[in-house]
């Protein structure tokens, strides 16, 4: 979800609004799913990302792709409110061209490590 604690808050108590939020805690902000095969999986996704603005407010962005790992990365590249899909012929496109950092589960001291070794090597 799109800025999800500070919406949440914000839904919560709407004296908040328009205010900065900063909120503390940790929770599980996302949701991995397999559209049935008989739909195509980007309607499921749109139907998805309609049903949560209708029953919450909150937006959210989704990425699509054959693989968990690709999808969460597409998952951030649209947001807010984004949907991003990469058909399985078009992940190495799709990756390619990212910093190391946007890649999911890098930590920052690797990503700069790397990138310093890319310039190295160029």
């Amino acid at each position: 979800m799109d800025a999800f604690y500070p919406t949440v808050e914000v839904l919560d108590k709407p004296e908040l609004k328009g205010k900065l939020v900063i909120v503390g805690g940790a929770a599980r902000t996302e949701a991995w799913c397999h559209p049935p095969h008989t739909k195509p999986a980007n309607s499921v996704s749109i139907k998805i990302k309609q049903k949560v603005v209708e029953k919450t407010g909150l937006t959210i962005s989704a990425g699509l792709a054959p693989s968990k790992f690709v999808a969460k990365v597409a998952s951030d590249m649209e947001k807010p409110d984004g949907l991003t899909v990469v058909p399985p012929d078009k992940v190495r496109e799709f990756l390619d061209p990212l910093p190391i950092k946007k890649m999911w589960g890098v930590s920052f001291p690797f990503s700069i490590r790397a990138s310093q070794i890319k310039k190295e090597r160029n």
